[in-house]
């Protein structure tokens, strides 16, 4: 399936604005953590998804999940040579500028993708492809 431009552009606006919200709205449930979650958010959050499964954008959502866990598991100067992540046919896609990173990912293929699995469930990815 191709996927038509007007409807990335439109998809990554939905998800950039509820994520946006999302982070606005997490610190301020922080501070009150009393506080009952807003329908809003749970409402923004599905609509995110439904919206990614109608257009089949699924999982271009999983990919932004699995580069905020790298986010948070790698040191900064690290994650700032992953150049992307994508997922085509059950198998992630890392594309990484450093050599050395690189190599570093390729020699520890099994346990990142052991990792994601884990993460993220095993049904959903069966390689990891390390560019």
């Amino acid at each position: 399936m191709k996927d038509h431009p007007t409807k990335m552009i439109t998809f990554a606006s939905c998800f950039i604005l509820i994520k946006k919200t999302s982070s606005k709205n997490t610190n301020h449930a922080t501070r009150t953590s009393t506080m009952k979650k807003k329908k809003r958010e749970y409402q923004s959050s599905e609509l995110v998804k439904s919206f990614a499964r109608i257009y089949g954008f699924e999982h271009k959502l999983v990919a932004f999940d699995i580069k905020d866990f790298l986010e948070e598991y790698l040191d900064e100067s690290l994650f700032k040579e992953i150049r992307s992540v994508n997922i085509e046919n059950e198998c992630i896609i890392i594309k990484i500028d450093s050599p050395l990173l690189k190599h570093d990912f390729k020699m520890r293929k099994s346990f990142y993708l052991k990792k994601f699995q884990d993460k993220f469930g095993v049904e959903k990815f069966s390689d990891l492809q390390i560019l």
